[in-house]
Formats: C-alpha cells, sequence, structure tokens
C-alpha cells in the first residue's frame, strides 16, 4: 500500500513555532533522505525543464508572486532568451 503524506504550511520559515522540528519529523516519517539541497533542486528543475521543452518555445504566465517569479527565472536559466515569452497577469490579488 502506498503512503501519502504532506505538510500544508511552510515549517522551514522562522516563523513557524518548531518548523525545523516538524520538517525534520515529515522526512522521517516519510522516509526521505536527507540530501536535498537548493543547488541539486535548481540543476534538477533546470534539467527538467530543457528536457521537456527541448527546442520548442514556451510561454510562461507571470503574476508577480513567488511561484510564477521563481518558475520564470528558472525557465530563463535553462532556455535561450529567444524560447520564452513570458506574460504579466494581473489577477488583481497582489499585495499592495
Amino acid at each position: 500500500e502506498r503512503r501519502h503524506y504532506g505538510l500544508q504550511f511552510h515549517p522551514e520559515v522562522d516563523l513557524s513555532v518548531d518548523g525545523v522540528a516538524v520538517f525534520s519529523n515529515f522526512l522521517d516519517i516519510a522516509g526521505f533522505e536527507r540530501s536535498y539541497t537548493i543547488p541539486s533542486r535548481k540543476a534538477k528543475a533546470i534539467k527538467e525543464i530543457q528536457q521537456t521543452v527541448g527546442d520548442k518555445s514556451v510561454i510562461v504566465l507571470v503574476s508577480g508572486g513567488v511561484d510564477s517569479s521563481v518558475c520564470v527565472a528558472l525557465v530563463r536559466q535553462a532556455l535561450p532568451a529567444e524560447k520564452i515569452f513570458a506574460c504579466h497577469v494581473d489577477h488583481g490579488f497582489m499585495r499592495k
């Protein structure tokens, strides 16, 4: 039987009380190795983007939030600029 585990908040941020302990417990319960690093994750994401896109072009919709901003930054590092068409989407939910 496959077990599924998840965390629905950001335990790694300083504001989370005992966040490091929560994250550590999650890794133990889920059976994950502790080999994760930001540079290794970044390299893996860039490689996956390159393999998925190949020689095609991409459209990236950017709201200005963290997720879409990180996405477009990774795409920019993975692909030549002439293959990327980034469009800002104003959905009205950004902080003022």
